[in-house]
């Protein structure tokens, strides 16, 4: 469950970005978050368009 929620891979990002000399940014996590996003930004189009 915490691997499809955006709270754990953008916590690992955040500290990936931080921390130096790390192991780097993980393509699986930047993936979730690309797609919650994805997900937040039609919600809120379809909101928007509903309105007018």
């Amino acid at each position: 469950m915490h691997d499809v929620l955006p709270f754990r891979p953008a916590g690992d990002l955040l500290r990936a970005g931080l921390v130096s000399g790390g192991q780097g940014m993980n393509w699986p996590d930047l993936v979730v978050l690309l797609a919650w996003c994805l997900v937040g930004l039609a919600v809120s189009v379809r909101a928007l368009v509903r309105r007018s």
